[in-house]
């Protein structure tokens, strides 16, 4: 099969046939001496040049002209990014930004039901590599951890990435700016938590003991981790139905739980 590069190569390719598709209906109709005026205005200010050179040559090129459409949105992102803007945190009026701004902001607003997640996701991680690293030298290890798990490495990749740009940028505005970021998160941890929830310290039994054990293992050890992850969740959708939903965010906290209780007990058919 295909190596990391050439796997990486493969989706590079993919990713910008899939703009070039995209970005063809766009430009279309609009001419392409406009374009490449537009594009030059547009860049005027931008400061590493060679970009915008490129930028310019792919506009000139009635193949390449999609891609460069495209590439002048990043270029113009990239742009407004690097001048910043006056924002106001922990205290201060600053226009470089914070490099805490986007960690904290992660903290402060995304649920707390999400971060118990993510421990317990990052916990059983770390103890999996740990045994794991154990039997083969860390660098070949690793890498055929990625060979063997490239679609997490590039889950992973990506969130580190668009982060260290993040956080790195003094453009503050918003945990909004690195929503990208969620679903690719949301997938890893629910991935660690279906392992976590599914491992077993299995034996191969020889005895009727060790038939026990397995079963002990497999449906009364981990009846605890299953109720954990679902009052997590539970706690998850109900908080966000409470803060989504107008009505649910006027109510008082008690009217809340007993429109739950009552809920439930109606699912249920518990009429008690």
């Amino acid at each position: 099969g295909l190596g990391l590069a050439g796997k990486t190569t493969v989706l590079g390719i993919i990713g910008m046939l899939l703009v070039w598709l995209v970005y063809t209906p766009l430009v279309w109709n609009y001419p392409q001496e406009r374009q490449h005026r537009d594009t030059e205005l547009l860049l005027s200010s931008y400061g590493f040049r060679p970009a915008v050179r490129l930028n310019l040559a792919l506009v000139d090129n009635k193949f390449t002209r999609p891609l460069g459409q495209y590439l002048l949105g990043v270029l113009m992102v990239n742009q407004r990014a690097a001048g910043g803007n006056t924002a106001f945190f922990l205290g201060e009026v600053s226009a470089t930004g914070s490099r805490l701004y986007f960690p904290l902001l992660y903290l402060l607003k995304e649920p707390l039901p999400l971060h118990v997640l993510t421990l317990i996701a990052l916990w059983f991680a770390a103890r999996k590599l740990k045994f794991d690293f154990l039997r083969k030298s860390n660098f070949h290890k690793l890498n055929l951890w990625i060979q063997n798990h490239f679609t997490e490495f590039s889950a992973l990749a990506f969130i580190i990435f668009y982060w260290a740009i993040s956080i790195k940028s003094p453009l503050n505005i918003g945990v909004r700016h690195v929503l990208p970021t969620f679903p690719f998160i949301y997938v890893l941890i629910a991935k660690q938590i279906t392992e976590w929830l599914r491992w077993h310290e299995l034996a191969n039994p020889q005895t009727w003991l060790g038939w026990l054990k397995n079963i002990y293992q497999i449906y009364i050890k981990s009846v605890p981790r299953y109720l954990l992850t679902g009052a997590l969740l539970l706690w998850l959708i109900l908080g966000t139905v409470r803060t989504s939903c107008p009505i649910i965010t006027n109510l008082p906290e008690e009217r809340v739980m007993a429109i739950t209780l009552r809920l439930i007990q109606t699912t249920t058919g518990d009429r008690t």
